[in-house]
């Protein structure tokens, strides 16, 4: 393991020099484009319709108001109010200036424009506590004098902008998302109506469907306000860095001369890298994933030096051999298929060590292979490949899952097996094997069939092994039985764990590291009370660890987990193994993935 270093010598590197082994991205997390999106005049449906899109899919864009209209009506239309800008603000929508009066611009100078500017920033600030980082000029006309006047201050200006209401269809509004990957550009999409108002949809619907088709690109296109977009790109043009050696370490200085209270967003270092890496900054960890063969580090270019370094103790050959477990129902057992799977994850594993103890009881371990086309796969599909590459050893993998289960006894009835805990009901139940008449406990399949690997092969490993984590998803067919949910899951974890300890011999498996996620939203088999007890169980336990799946999206029956979704799943699991250092190891890229602000 090494650290790229042919050019490291260099007394100053050029911020976008493609052939640095150290350069500064174009864009935030290294995405090949950016673009934000602009809603005009501050009418109410921003809040009613527009706002919650952009929750559900986790998208932050620019609201643009004007001041002397809050709460009030601009044109006929009814305009958002301070209360609800407040809310928008906190969750970190953009709040934009558009002047107090929507005054163009070209008719306003000297102390008129002064107070017009000023009058709707202090409004702003006051009802909002965030201080309008960007302007928005009212029928996009400026001039030299009023560019200069309303840019004090602020990272930049919408002085470009790409319409994007009535005029378009949803053919052009994709063509120019995949037009901006394709160039690496950038976009600033505006409108101002949804349904109603100057240049509105009409059918919101249209809306919809391209913010859901660009949320499925942020592998390749970075969404974020205007503020945080004109602030990233001001920056990476005005960063200069000096890149040197130093015991072992890579030292890279920023020297930057913009404002640094205005211009303080994170800047994303990419390093080429066979290895992870480590990064601090004026003494504080700075967040670093891979991607590909390069890790991604987001640094403060107002900053001192980054000082970047070999992560210890990464692929260490030594010690016991890791094993994983993994369990839930149709969403852990796979239901996508492997004609979906992404060419890089269908590559054959080289270290995994597969058994999937509800059909196998044998306790012996072999490969995990995908039938051509009509083979299917799930999240710790993934994380298997991720381990794979990662651990680059031998490392043991025991699954257990069954579609349509639950935890509960009653929604299942007696015709599935179940995933209950209740001492009395275990004692009467046998494990499941494929058929109920023979045995209807799922938890006994896997604490069983662990126990059985265990005696089978794990005990005879030279080094040993050492159980690092449980993954587990489930809780759809739960939904009516949501008041249980809490005692049953809590239940559930604590016996899996007794179970592994009291095979293992290990006290510290007592807290074996639980890592689950939740259920979509959008599943059709959604209950708030499951994920209200999940969580409230997360909060609870120790080393338990919610993966917020709220926002996933499904394939066309509402249910299971599209491919995309799969991954990233897969993806935060893995990542979630680095953070508790089960794995050492960077985290790898989330396409969700959101800057980090202090």
């Amino acid at each position: 393991m090494r650290l790229l270093s042919s050019i490291l010598l260099f007394a100053a590197a050029t911020n976008l020099s493609a052939q640095s082994d150290i350069h500064v991205a174009k864009y935030w997390g290294d995405r090949a484009a950016a673009v934000s999106y602009t809603f005009d005049d501050g009418l109410e449906e921003h809040y009613t319709l527009v706002f919650p899109q952009l929750k559900r899919l986790g998208i932050k864009a620019t609201f643009a108001i004007i001041g002397d209209k809050v709460g009030s009506a601009w044109k006929g239309v009814p305009c958002m109010t301070w209360e609800q800008l407040r809310e928008m603000a906190a969750d970190g929508q953009e709040i934009s200036n558009h002047g107090w009066s929507h005054t163009s611009m070209v008719k306003l100078n000297g102390e008129a424009m002064r107070h017009d500017v000023q009058r709707c920033d202090t409004a702003i600030y006051e009802h909002t506590g965030v201080m309008p980082r960007t302007f928005v000029y009212p029928g996009n006309r400026h001039s030299p004098e009023s560019e200069a006047f309303c840019s004090k201050g602020r990272t930049g200006t919408r002085t470009s902008q790409v319409s994007i209401g009535s005029k378009r269809d949803s053919t052009w509004l994709r063509r120019w998302v995949d037009g901006l990957i394709a160039s690496g550009g950038r976009g600033v999409g505006m409108t101002h109506g949804i349904t109603c108002g100057y240049d509105s949809f009409g059918d919101p619907s249209r809306f919809w469907q391209h913010l859901d088709y660009v949320s499925r690109r942020r592998d390749s296109i970075w969404i974020a306000p205007l503020a945080d977009v004109e602030a990233y790109v001001s920056e990476r043009d005005n960063v200069k860095l000096k890149i040197r050696r130093h015991k072992g370490k890579t030292i890279v200085t920023p020297r930057m001369r913009l404002d640094k209270t205005t211009f303080s967003h994170p800047l994303t270092l990419v390093v080429k890298s066979e290895g992870p890496l480590t990064a601090t900054q004026d003494g504080r960890k700075l967040y670093a994933r891979r991607r590909g063969e390069n890790v991604m580090i987001d640094f403060r270019p107002g900053g001192g030096s980054v000082e970047i370094a070999p992560m210890e103790g990464y692929r260490t050959a030594d010690g016991p051999a890791p094993v994983f477990l993994t369990a839930g129902q149709s969403n852990t057992d796979g239901r996508v298929y492997a004609a979906d799977m992404p060419g890089h994850l269908s590559k054959s594993y080289r270290h995994l060590h597969y058994a999937n103890v509800t059909n196998d009881r044998t306790g012996r371990f072999g490969r995990r292979d995908f039938e051509e086309n009509r083979g299917r796969w799930s999240y710790c599909d993934v994380v298997n490949h991720l381990l794979d590459n990662s651990l680059d050893r031998d490392f043991y993998s025991v699954k257990a899952a069954v579609g349509g289960t639950a935890i509960d006894t009653v929604p299942g009835g007696m015709k599935r097996p179940t995933w209950h805990a209740g001492d009395g009901w275990l004692k009467r139940n046998r494990a499941y094997t494929g058929k109920v008449a023979e045995g209807r406990s799922l938890v006994k399949s896997l604490t069983e069939g662990f126990e059985l690997c265990v005696d089978s092969t794990l005990n005879s490993l030279p080094s040993g092994y050492d159980v690092k984590a449980i993954m587990w998803h489930q809780g759809e067919s739960d939904r009516h039985a949501a008041k249980n949910y809490y005692e049953n899951f809590k239940r559930l974890i604590c016996h899996i764990r007794e179970a592994v300890s009291a095979k293992t011999g290990r006290e510290k498996d007592k807290t074996l590291p639980f890592i689950f996620g939740t259920v979509p939203h959008a599943s059709r088999q959604y209950s708030a009370g499951v994920e209200e007890a999940q969580r409230r169980v997360a909060a609870e336990l120790p080393e338990v660890y919610c993966v917020d799946l709220s926002r996933a999206w499904l394939g066309r029956d509402n249910l299971h987990f599209a491919a995309d979704w799969t991954e990233t799943i897969g993806q935060k699991m893995f990542n979630v193994l680095v953070r508790i250092g089960a794995v050492c190891d960077n985290e790898v890229d989330e396409p969700f993935a959101v800057p980090a602000k202090e």
